[in-house]
């Protein structure tokens, strides 16, 4: 018993020793640790608001425990002073302001640089919002649904970098400029700011918005024109999906891509123009738009989804006979026709699709002039093994060339 009693006392011993060698307080370190060469690992504390070093000489906001006055004002310091030596502060960190609902207005210094994911995320009494002049980096969800946010945010030339919904829900925002063209975007910057209704983006912008992500300004409803930049190539998908009160847009020449959905449910749409150069018509690009709507399609364009109006039986009645679509080339009007559309003007005159089968194939006649045809397959014919595909067929006395399928 003796010599077990002396067992015990040293693993006591050697566990007395490792937990006190254990930092507690790790985990929660943690949080806030950056691999920055030179800089402390520790947070500290000055008149209730966290901060940590982040490189020598500038510190990180990580909590504002400090209390709020109800429709308060927080002011930011430039500089801290923490064991007698003077930081200034360059960042604020996720979630540093999370929920904090009493404040309404934020007042930066000019030294911020980054504000992180979430930093203002639900901060539903702010209602004045004037961004850091130099802020380069906005991360996803910042300001996130900070409701009350009123008149004109203007995001400032030094941005390079706007996070995921950033600015989303802010439903009472009424105007948006942006300085900087070529920021990195994370996509659906201004979803659902319904009270948009001025937005004004700087030329030499190639994208609006992420071109992975899109749906830069789905669901601004009070939006009813925007002046898009002449230099702009690319419009991510969804892009203006839902913004009901859009009710004139001039697609510059210098677009060559449009994204799926870009105008879906834009009911106030009378008339889109596509510029030369864009090749695809994607899917559902006006799905949900009003039947008064007339679609001028480019030469340039070599497919057409067939879900571009409508997506099932039902609405291909409805929307193939009222939905415009006028063209001035019969392959795009072919092609246009070829989904089931049926309101088609070339050069100003009602365009009819012809087509005739035989046993292997439905043709469409896409150029009854020159006699072109495109080859369909015929509905519940299967085919198996090696297939020849006809240079030309011949229908009724006429020799048509087959071009494509």
């Amino acid at each position: 018993m003796k010599k077990t009693g002396r067992k015990l006392a040293v693993f006591l011993l050697t566990l007395c020793i490792t937990v006190s060698n254990f930092s507690w307080g790790e985990g929660k370190q943690e949080v806030y640790a950056e691999e920055t060469e030179g800089a402390t690992e520790e947070s500290f504390t000055v008149d209730e608001v966290v901060y940590r070093e982040i490189e020598p000489g500038k510190v990180k906001l990580l909590d504002w425990a400090k209390e709020i006055e109800w429709k308060g004002t927080v002011t930011i310091p430039e500089k801290v002073t923490y064991n007698g030596t003077e930081y200034t502060v360059a960042a604020i960190g996720d979630q540093a302001f999370q929920n904090k609902q009493r404040m309404a207005e934020i007042i930066f210094p000019d030294t911020i640089l980054s504000i992180g994911e979430y930093a203002f995320n639900s901060c539903a009494g702010l209602t004045q919002l004037e961004l850091p002049s130099n802020i380069q980096e906005i991360g996803s969800y910042a300001f996130y649904r900070c409701q009350e946010i009123q008149g004109e945010l203007v995001i400032p030339v030094s941005v390079t970098s706007i996070g995921r919904e950033a600015f989303s829900y802010n439903i009472k925002l009424n105007s948006v400029t942006i300085l900087n063209p070529d920021i990195r975007y994370g996509g659906a910057e201004f979803f659902s700011n319904s009270s948009i209704t001025e937005i004004n983006l700087p030329e030499g912008m190639t994208a609006l918005g992420s071109l992975d992500q899109g749906y830069m300004f789905y669901g601004c409803k009070s939006l009813t024109h925007i002046d898009l930049p002449q230099s702009l190539s690319v419009i991510p998908k969804g892009t203006f999906k839902n913004c009901t009160g859009l009710t004139e847009i001039q697609i510059p020449k210098s677009v060559n891509s449009i994204g799926a959905s870009v105008f879906m449910g834009c009911t106030g749409l009378k008339e889109v123009v596509i510029p030369e150069g864009v090749t695809d018509i994607n899917t559902q690009l006006f799905y949900q738009c009003s039947e008064e709507l007339c679609v001028v399609f480019p030469d340039s364009v070599t497919s057409v989804h067939k879900w571009v109006f409508w997506s099932n039986s039902a609405e291909q009645e409805q929307y193939s006979t009222t939905i415009t679509a006028k063209c001035t080339s019969r392959e795009v009007a072919a092609l246009i026709a070829g989904i089931g559309h049926k309101n088609i003007l070339l050069n100003g005159e009602p365009y009819e699709l012809d087509e005739f089968t035989t046993e292997q194939f439905k043709y469409l006649v896409i150029d009854k002039e020159n006699r072109i045809v495109q080859i369909e397959k015929l509905p519940g014919v299967k085919f198996s093994g090696e297939i020849e595909i006809p240079e030309t067929v011949e229908w009724e006395g006429n020799v048509y060339t087959v071009t494509s399928i």
